[in-house]
């Protein structure tokens, strides 16, 4: 090879190295990891199920020599089911260590959510108090205020009676007026009412009529109550 040739070939195998290398670092998420965790949970649950099975075989098989006076091969059961628990015993750790690990991250991934979700009211709150300073909000109230000054002065301007309209008169003078017209239509009231001749009631012609009160019917049922007091007196 040229020497170019060597130099192009050493910078791809650096970038494929350097490739690899970054793979190799590569963060994994927290889903990922709990599901990597809760396979090896899975594994080491269906491995703690067959190695108890190899335990419990072989302590029966070591009841059954005994029931035969085979003690030697009951021995032998015994040694090798010993063996299979401590295996089993270490499976125990494994799996109590693997599920602690799951339940961490799961607490870590909720607090990462409830950071992710405070860092964005925080950012939100800032845009919104960017712009919005203890100093500028007192000189935006301040501004209110003197608008607020400024418009109960227009009001009381534009209410203002006009010069020239009602100055020469007097409220006295008009008062006297209102008395002096009341009295003139309570005058013309009381001549209409003498002028009126008063109509009197019209005698009526002839003997008056004088109604006389009818007996009321009797009932049979009177009748008949009138005859049994008479039969108890």
């Amino acid at each position: 090879f040229h020497q170019g040739d060597r130099e192009g070939a050493g910078k791809e195998m650096r970038l494929f190295g350097k490739s690899k290398a970054a793979e190799a670092t590569a963060v994994p998420s927290a889903v990922s990891a709990t599901q990597k965790l809760k396979e090896a949970e899975e594994m080491l649950t269906k491995r703690q199920k067959f190695q108890q099975s190899k335990v419990d075989k072989e302590i029966a098989n070591a009841k059954e020599k005994m029931k035969k006076k085979d003690k030697a091969g009951a021995v032998t059961a015994l040694k090798k089911s010993k063996l299979y628990e401590k295996a089993l015993d270490t499976l125990e750790k494994q799996l109590f260590n693997i599920r602690m690990q799951i339940e961490t991250l799961e607490n870590a991934s909720v607090s990462q959510g409830v950071f992710s979700a405070q860092k964005t009211f925080a950012t939100a709150m800032g845009g919104i108090n960017k712009n919005m300073t203890p100093e500028n909000v007192e000189d935006q109230m301040m501004e209110v205020r003197e608008q607020m000054e400024t418009y109960d002065q227009i009001q009381e301007a534009l209410t203002e009676t006009l010069p020239g309209v009602g100055d020469d008169l007097d409220d006295d003078e008009l008062l006297a007026e209102l008395e002096d017209m009341e009295q003139e239509e309570m005058d013309a009231l009381l001549t209409d009412v003498d002028s009126t001749p008063t109509a009197l009631p019209s005698v009526p012609a002839g003997t008056p009529q004088i109604a006389v009160a009818r007996p009321a019917a009797v009932s049979e049922e009177d009748e008949e109550l009138a005859k049994l007091m008479a039969d108890m007196g």
